[in-house]
């Protein structure tokens, strides 16, 4: 029944309403432009697909869920036809009945798209005046103090790491160079029968070690 309905509706509106009123209303005057291709494609293309859906409909009963009893369904049948002709018939029958109630009205039509346009425009508002204020007021804070206390903690940072790291590493490898040359002096006595008793102290050790390993 709702689909009968919605059946009704459409012929009404698209199939008697619309063109009448464009081919037979008054003349506005208007000049419109030929439609863009894209417009024009898609128009032909919808128009090809009702062709052939009209003239082979099981092209479309085969993507039914129940394809099975789509397929055994006959809509150029007589019943079929008989109660889609009575369906036609009175609707135009009704539409030239009234044929003044039905005439266009200039005015603004309300559709679904207020709701949503409404609650994007209460969005922008609570975006613009409440977050956008708090990002402003948090920037300046942050401008203000926030900058200030990073680069103070940037700057004990790298004076921490200059004193304990850099410091640290450049010292200690002086100390260390410091200690070793310390150490060598001592070995370095200048006397050269020390050297003479190091260098014959190596060789034994060299040979013994390779004598016994």
């Amino acid at each position: 029944l709702l689909l009968l309905l919605a059946a009704v509706g459409t012929f009404l509106s698209v199939g008697l309403k619309l063109p009448y009123f464009v081919f037979f209303g008054k003349d506005c005057g208007l000049k419109p432009k030929e439609p863009p291709k894209n417009m024009l494609w898609a128009m032909g293309i919808a128009a090809f697909l009702c062709f052939i859906i009209g003239v082979y409909p099981k092209a479309l009963y085969v993507l039914l869920p129940y394809k099975e009893a789509a397929l055994e369904f006959h809509p150029y049948n007589m019943p079929h036809l008989s109660e889609t002709m009575q369906i036609l018939l009175f609707t135009g029958l009704v539409f030239f009945l009234l044929l003044k109630r039905l005439q266009p009205e200039g005015k603004i039509n309300l559709d679904f798209d207020w709701f949503y346009r409404n609650i994007l425009n209460a969005f922008m508002w609570f975006d613009q005046k409440i977050i956008q204020s708090i990002d402003v007021a948090w920037g300046n804070v942050y401008k203000s103090f926030g900058i200030k206390i990073l680069m103070m903690s940037v700057a004990r940072f790298f004076a921490w790491f200059d004193k304990w790291a850099i410091d640290g590493v450049v010292d200690n490898v002086a100390y260390g160079t410091r200690w070793i040359g310390d150490k060598a002096r001592r070995v370095q006595t200048g006397n050269l029968q020390n050297y003479l008793a190091m260098a014959i102290l190596i060789i034994f050790v060299i040979v013994g070690v390779h004598w016994f390993f």
